[in-house]
């Protein structure tokens, strides 16, 4: 009798313990307003749980899972610029999760069906096809580029070749922002090739030029933190630490990144510039030169 009286206390109280309510956080609070009605507001607002949380956990192990959910709310309320960045992030951030290929997809669909960027959709499908040859889709897609084959290494030789104009003398903001987007695709997509980190600098260099220094900060640090081994990555260091001093007049990051340059290529060509550029770092150009007279 006793023994039957302690089982039956103990399940009553795993019963109490398991009946308890689960905490509710933003995310699951937004996710079930969405379930139960989807409307232009609970979009919204499971958008923002999603991108709040992703801000503040961007290395969680339900951030690409997150991400993922977010593209494809963004991709239903038409905010397909926003769809590729998290995309973009998915492929760049986590290359090796369950969700890439199927971001790579999306990532067609956008620049072909929302974009009319025929030239960015069939970048994704090469790298795509590249990298996930056996994914269940991998047919499908062959199908679709085998009448028009592309070979982004020639597609980025031929937009490299023509960014600056000999009729303008300046430089065609359309090519080169194609240039741009199809470097980006390369390293997404088929992130060990040996090219990928030579696009990216020059994709770097080429948003400089067009004065656009975030985005030449973004493609430098990609080589740098990707690709540390490449020979790219000195000249990547140098131009982060030149982009922070001339053009952002950031002199604590531009220190930082001259001084990471001589640690680590002491012996490079641009290594004497460097250590200039250090010493000088917030001085008037005119004020540089006039020390180096005097130095002789």
């Amino acid at each position: 009798m006793k023994n039957t009286f302690n089982l039956l206390l103990i399940s009553l109280l795993l019963f109490s313990c398991s009946s308890e309510p689960a905490v509710m956080t933003p995310i699951s609070i937004a996710e079930k307003a969405y379930a139960e009605g989807s409307t232009p507001q609970t979009l919204n607002n499971l958008s923002a749980a999603y991108s709040e949380f992703l801000l503040a956990n961007p290395t969680s192990e339900k951030a690409t899972d997150y991400r993922m959910k977010l593209a494809d709310l963004q991709i239903k309320g038409n905010r397909f610029g926003a769809a590729l960045e998290n995309l973009k992030a998915i492929l760049k951030s986590d290359f090796s999760s369950e969700y890439s290929p199927e971001a790579a997809l999306k990532l067609a669909d956008i620049y072909g069906d929302n974009l009319k960027n025929s030239q960015g959709q069939s970048a994704v499908y090469q790298g795509y096809i590249a990298s996930f040859p056996n994914h269940e889709k991998a047919g499908e897609v062959m199908k679709k580029i085998a009448a028009n084959p592309v070979d982004m290494n020639a597609m980025l030789e031929d937009l490299g070749s023509k960014i600056y104009s000999d009729k303008t003398n300046r430089i065609d903001t359309k090519v080169a922002n194609d240039f741009i987007n199809i470097a980006e695709i390369h390293a997404l997509l088929m992130p060990k090739s040996p090219k990928s980190a030579e696009y990216l600098h020059d994709a770097g260099r080429t948003a400089g030029y067009m004065r656009s220094f975030p985005k030449a900060i973004d493609l430098y640090s990609w080589v740098v933190d990707k690709y540390p081994n490449n020979e790219q990555t000195a000249n990547s260091t140098f131009m982060l630490g030149y982009t922070y001093d001339n053009d952002m007049k950031d002199y604590g990051e531009a220190r930082k990144y001259y001084e990471q340059f001589l640690s680590k290529y002491p012996e490079h060509d641009l290594a004497a510039s460097a250590k200039v550029l250090l010493e000088n770092l917030g001085v008037p150009d005119d004020e540089i030169i006039e020390r180096l007279q005097k130095k002789g």
